[in-house]
């Protein structure tokens, strides 16, 4: 560690991944909306981390308010926005100490590959943490600094378990685009509840198979990493069906969740999670 200077705090280090985010939740402030969390803890988690990376990034203060240079970030885009977050990272403790430690020029020729070895010199982050941090800094490194690449999506036959009859719909619905997590978490609420309504005069709705799946979707996606396109697709591509009413089976109908558990059941597996697997009971 470099003589006269501290180790970076873990408030200091960002883990969230996804640059977009950090300034759309700056944007909301920035327009006076207010981030409003359901009370469940992966979501509540997310909210955080994306804010307080918004304040390493210079963009809020410590009271949550948007600074200058956070405004001035909501109204850029393209390349004036990447100009604007290279130079809010530069000046982060973070990314200029990031700089210092690695004897570069400047933020884009660090070897983003030496994200972990500078948070174990510099920072009072244990090994496991500092292994999970590194993923930010890098995940940010190359969306700044990377060409742009087209969003992958992944093969339906490598998806082994899913459904034939749910197919067709489930590759539509991979290619949308990708959505910020806690933006799908209030239609999920609100679909759980068109069911439970449903369920007061249809006992035979599978109220409690939907409770279940929006149990698991949200076990899931605290389990992938935001960096893996391809997970966050299948991810997102299951909550979708799930808000289909009519899909493969309507959802408000006898078993008319069954095919959503399959579509989850299969996505589960293959991303290598078979404990997440739900039973129809």
């Amino acid at each position: 560690m470099q003589s006269g200077e501290g180790p970076l705090s873990s408030d200091e280090v960002p883990q969230a991944n996804v640059l977009e985010r950090v300034v759309q939740r700056v944007r909301a402030r920035v327009h006076g909306g207010v981030v409003v969390t359901s009370g469940a803890g992966d979501h509540a988690r997310d909210v955080h981390y994306y804010l307080q990376a918004a304040r390493i990034l210079g963009l809020l203060d410590d009271s949550g308010d948007p600074t200058a240079e956070g405004i001035a970030v909501t109204r850029a885009a393209g390349d004036a926005l990447s100009v604007q977050l290279v130079a809010a990272f530069s000046r982060s403790r973070a990314g200029a100490r990031w700089i210092s430690w690695s004897e570069a020029a400047s933020l884009g020729t660090v070897d983003p590959d030496s994200a972990e070895d500078f948070l174990r010199a510099c920072s009072a982050l244990s090994p496991a943490t500092a292994r999970r941090r590194a993923g930010t800094l890098r995940h940010w490194w190359r969306t700044l600094f990377m060409p742009s690449r087209p969003p992958s999506v992944p093969p339906l036959d490598r998806v082994a378990d899913l459904p034939r009859d749910e197919r067709e719909v489930f590759e539509r619905l991979l290619r949308a685009p990708l959505e910020p997590v806690t933006a799908i978490w209030a239609r999920i609420d609100s679909h759980i509840a068109v069911i439970a309504r449903i369920s007061h005069v249809n006992e035979f709705v599978g109220l409690a198979e939907a409770r279940a799946l929006a149990q698991g979707l949200r076990a899931l996606v605290g389990r992938i990493d935001e960096a893996d396109d391809g997970a966050c697709r299948l991810w997102q591509a299951a909550v979708h069906y799930f808000l289909l009413v009519e899909d493969a089976d309507t959802d408000l109908d006898i078993g008319g969740i069954d095919d959503d558990l399959a579509v989850f059941n299969a996505v589960a597996r293959h991303l290598g999670h078979p404990d997440l697997c739900i039973i129809a009971t």
